[in-house]
């Protein structure tokens, strides 16, 4: 923790912070869960090396043949090869928190279990930037993207918004998938709200326990969740600086996240997998007289099949007046992949 109002600090040959103003204490809030293992991700594999594999099984058709001048039917399998899709573990996450107050004191008074409390929970937040940040900027075991771009690239009002979805499900329908989940932004949270006012569509949940998960209701048969990871007021980039190693797909991660309005994918293509490495408490530091308890953890994510994750990334307006002065020679193709992304505009 940090404490600047120094003259509010009592030293008695040890810094008591903590203990003379625990009555003071403000609750903490904490953004909503919306990756949950085995609801909207899964954690599976086989861990090697640093490395998560998994097997990604071919598609086999049976076709019919004339084996005769008569007409002979002869059957004919066609199989494709199964393929092994490495994760690499890397992102390491560290969170850590200090009690300015004696050891012993903050012991009895429970102090040192809150404080691992509050380190836990804020690792866990960060955690779900994380995984955000790594399904719009990551890569997957094929070296492409971790989802693919909605066609449309149009800012959703509240006219359009119900049918840009439809339009991202019935992409992912189409490539023989479900299409279960939905995060929004916050702004996409008012308009749908703003929709079923007006008796259109949208059905809002009513349970709290759900509410504390992020789900907000279900539309078109998916359950949506919401969350700041999107949208304009995106914290994302804030939330992932205790990575120790932040690399440039995280950033365009980040970077792509300010732009999304909403993710629509299947449950099942989505694989997290994160090892703690450890949550410890250190007591009479060289530094300080108290407790310090930190966390760290590695993580890794991957998509297995990106075609059955579609985000909607509008476009801004230097992307638009990029496109009239046909700078763009791919026809849009810049939202392929979230490195490519008008959000990041190649500053990495």
């Amino acid at each position: 923790m940090s404490f600047n109002v120094e003259n509010a600090m009592r030293y008695c040959n040890k810094e008591t912070v903590d203990a003379e103003f625990t009555d003071i204490l403000a609750e903490i809030n904490y953004a909503n869960d919306v990756w949950e293992e085995g609801e909207t991700y899964q954690d599976d594999g086989e861990y090697q090396a640093g490395q998560l594999f998994y097997r990604k099984l071919g598609k086999g058709t049976v076709k019919g043949t004339n084996a005769t001048s008569a007409g002979g039917l002869d059957i004919e399998a066609v199989e494709t090869e199964d393929s092994l899709m490495p994760m690499l573990v890397d992102a390491v996450l560290t969170k850590a928190e200090k009690i300015y107050q004696a050891v012993s004191d903050a012991r009895k008074s429970g102090k040192t279990a809150e404080k691992k409390e509050v380190v836990v929970r804020s690792h866990e937040e960060s955690r779900q930037a994380l995984i955000t940040a790594r399904v719009l900027g990551g890569k997957n075991g094929t070296n492409n993207a971790n989802f693919t771009a909605s066609a449309d690239t149009s800012v959703p009002t509240k006219e359009n918004v119900v049918d840009l979805i439809l339009a991202d499900q019935e992409a992912i329908l189409e490539n023989d998938c479900e299409a279960t989940v939905c995060f929004v932004s916050p702004k996409i949270r008012s308009l749908l709200l703003s929709n079923f006012a007006k008796g259109q569509g949208f059905l809002p949940e009513t349970n709290e326990e759900a509410k504390r998960r992020g789900v907000i209701g279900d539309l078109l048969g998916m359950t949506v969740k919401v969350t700041n990871h999107i949208g304009a007021a995106s914290n994302i980039a804030g939330k992932i600086t205790g990575l120790a190693n932040i690399t440039n797909d995280d950033v365009n991660g980040a970077n792509a996240a300010k732009n999304c309005d909403w993710i629509i994918f299947d449950p099942k293509t989505i694989r997290v997998h994160t090892n703690i490495l450890g949550l410890r408490e250190l007591s009479n530091l060289p530094t300080f007289n108290g407790v310090q308890v930190d966390m760290q953890s590695i993580s890794g994510v991957l998509n297995t099949n990106p075609e059955r994750c579609v985000a909607h990334i509008h476009a801004t307006e230097d992307d638009s007046e990029q496109d009239n002065t046909g700078s763009d020679d791919n026809g849009g193709d810049n939202t392929e992949t979230p490195s490519e992304t008008p959000v990041d505009n190649g500053n990495n």
